[in-house]
């Protein structure tokens, strides 16, 4: 999600007057942004910095793709207990724009509600930790079709078992990962990973299972993971370059033919697949299903394709 600066200048300036005895002049400062334009500012920075920052290369429904993860923000923002509200969103996209690192006027603001109140959404609790959102495919791994009602908890520790679907270890810098079944802090260069999570900051866990920079496009990979950002490992080249995007039925795989929507749907064993059928909203949906998707942003919710609402959690 995007986020956004705002008007520190206009309120020393309006202080200094205050503080004279003097009257302010001239015109009014602008009023808030509204919510639904907060959201499609921070959305539409988020997308230029995958397209700048990360090799993305965006395709004809873009436009389409904003709206609906605008739609997606508002919903996070009007969520209960969030304080991801348009302030917080504009402030943070301002300060994204243009910028590839992290940025202090990000940092999601705690919400109000309690370990074991409902949530969909981390931003609803005062540990930033929805758990048992997800659940776990046929492989045991999250199941990206499929999200449901989940309740506020405090994360997991270093050194708490884990499975990394239900549960979740502790955030923050350099924060922990469920590493082989326990919470570990997240490894710097040359520390031993199985995924992106088990690396700190911008290192990325290579196709060697160690903590190092992802490469840029041009330079020699052994797998995609080796690449950075949205690059993918062409194995024509073995070279980093920006992946090739299929439409449903088209042919993909897991290394370089990656599918606009969804995940490729590949046959135990086989090393090629289908891209998936996309569903609209409001779909009849099965999250079992690998032959289709619900749309983006949307996931099959209690059998029905739909982009989440946290107030639906109660």
């Amino acid at each position: 999600m995007v986020v956004v600066r705002g008007v520190r200048a206009v309120t020393v300036v309006l202080s200094a007057f205050a503080a004279s005895g003097l009257a302010a002049c001239g015109s009014d400062p602008p009023p808030p942004p509204s919510l639904e334009a907060a959201c499609d500012h921070s959305v539409r920075v988020e997308r230029a910095r995958h397209a700048t920052c990360f090799g993305f290369v965006p395709m004809a429904d873009e436009e389409m793709l904003i709206e609906r993860a605008s739609t997606w923000c508002a919903m996070q923002a009007r969520a209960a207990g969030s304080h991801t509200d348009a302030a917080f969103l504009d402030r943070c996209a301002a300060a994204e724009d243009g910028y590839c690192g992290l940025v202090a006027e990000c940092n999601t603001p705690y919400g109000t509600r309690a370990p074991g109140q409902p949530c969909l959404s981390y931003t609803q609790c005062s540990t930033l930790h929805c758990d048992g959102i997800r659940m776990a495919d046929p492989n045991g791994l999250p199941n990206p079709r499929a999200l449901r009602c989940g309740t506020c908890a405090t994360p997991l520790p270093e050194g708490a078992a884990c499975d990394g679907v239900t549960d979740s270890c502790q955030g923050g810098t350099p924060g922990l990962s469920c590493f082989r079944g326990v919470c570990r802090e997240r490894g710097g260069q040359g520390a031993d990973c199985d995924s992106w999570n088990d690396c700190v900051g911008d290192w990325i866990c290579t196709s060697g299972n160690f903590c190092g920079a992802g490469r840029a496009e041009g330079f020699t990979c052994a797998s995609t993971i080796d690449c950075a950002g949205a690059l993918a490992c062409d194995p024509a080249t073995t070279t980093c370059e920006p992946a090739e995007y299929g439409q449903p039925g088209a042919a993909c795989d897991t290394a370089f033919h990656w599918c606009w929507k969804g995940s490729c749907d590949i046959a135990p064993g086989a090393t090629t697949g289908v891209c998936p059928i996309v569903l609209p909203d409001g779909s009849a949906c099965d999250p079992e299903d690998t032959a289709r998707t619900c749309d983006t942003y949307a996931y099959c919710i209690d059998g029905v394709c739909k982009i989440p609402d946290p107030n639906s959690c109660g």
